[in-house]
């Protein structure tokens, strides 16, 4: 991917978390340079 943007970012957490594989979705999570609202849902 060219260039990671927040929608990107949130759609990898969400398939890592739907993939039940939660300590690389906390680890994405603890990586991301920015968060919203819409991130912590």
């Amino acid at each position: 991917m060219p260039e990671w943007n927040l929608v990107s970012w949130n759609k990898m957490l969400g398939a890592y978390a739907c993939g039940r594989m939660l300590t690389e979705a906390r680890d994405l999570f603890d990586a991301m340079l920015a968060r919203n609202s819409a991130t912590f849902r």
